[in-house]
């Protein structure tokens, strides 16, 4: 199930989020980041936060940010991260087709779907 990320979700979803980040292979942001840190850059400076949550635990979020300033700021970007053992289960798919599951409320337009 997707839903909005809140504050104990991303309690939840940091451990993922450490390990992700700390590997240095898809998100290049500082491994020296703290918890309110990665929250502010991961949830606060997003319009939209999910968490796909299974049997009461998050195994991955994602995020949706405008892609550019100025001309290009209809247009979304995303970025998820989920859980090791959790991937190839297809929560990253379901994160990328959340722009068709009237779950999409920002009014950006994803860049997957620009002509």
């Amino acid at each position: 199930m997707i839903l909005p990320i809140t504050p104990a979700y991303f309690e939840q979803f940091w451990p993922t989020f450490q390990k992700t980040v700390e590997l240095q292979q898809t998100f290049a942001f500082d491994c020296a980041l703290d918890k309110q840190g990665a929250y502010n850059i991961w949830v606060k400076n997003s319009l939209e936060c999910y968490v796909y949550i299974e049997h009461d635990e998050v195994l991955g979020s994602y995020y949706l940010k405008p892609n550019a300033m100025g001309p290009g700021n209809h247009i979304g970007n995303c970025g998820y991260m989920v859980t090791e053992r959790a991937r190839g289960r297809g929560i990253a798919k379901a994160f990328v087709n959340i722009p068709n599951s009237g779950q999409y409320n920002s009014g950006l337009k994803p860049s997957s779907l620009i002509p």
